[in-house]
């Protein structure tokens, strides 16, 4: 998600775009020096292992990723651009608050194609992961977020189930090698 030479963000979007560097960054982190028993250890029956979490991550993006996209797209060819600060609403603003770790409610990942596909072994290189311009919700398609709503939740939920993947790594039944 690094913007071009030529690109510049409005504030709100370039501090969501050094977030998300911060937690690829994290993700190396944990991932570093694993083995792929301890990246697929899961903690209890029906706990993620840190390969779950990371996948569902992976998952989610991919699923919401175009969705951004082309609401981006839409909001250019319709002139809606702005320099910022954005609005946004009290139900999405309420929904980013509720991805940041610590969980303080729980949900539980919906359809199994969340789940996967399966990563199996820790990556090396960690993989992927404002305004009037809406993007609709992958949990409900009568759920819609502006653009900066959309880059929040996508930080707070990958800062989530990162949170979840270290309290996997710092178990102390985490697996020696």
């Amino acid at each position: 998600m690094s913007p071009s030479a030529t690109v510049s963000l409005v504030p709100e979007l370039e501090d969501l775009r050094k977030q998300i560097e911060a937690i690829a960054a994290d993700a190396r982190k944990l991932t570093a020096g694993i083995s792929e028993r301890q990246f697929n250890w899961p903690p209890a029956p029906g706990r993620w292992s840190m390969e779950q979490c990371l996948a569902h991550l992976n998952v989610v993006g991919a699923i919401q990723a175009p969705r951004i996209d082309a609401s981006i797209r839409a909001a250019r060819e319709q002139g809606v651009l702005g320099q910022g600060p954005c609005r946004h609403g009290f139900v999405g603003n309420l929904f980013v608050s509720l991805t940041e770790p610590p969980p303080k409610i729980k949900f539980k990942a919906r359809p199994s194609r969340w789940r996967r596909p399966r990563l199996n072994r820790p990556p090396g290189p960690c993989p992927r992961f404002s305004g009037r311009a809406k993007v609709v919700s992958p949990i409900a398609d009568w759920l819609h977020f502006t653009l900066g709503q959309s880059f929040a939740l996508l930080a707070g939920r990958q800062r989530r189930h990162l949170w979840q993947a270290w309290q996997v790594r710092n178990d102390p039944k985490f697996p020696a090698s």
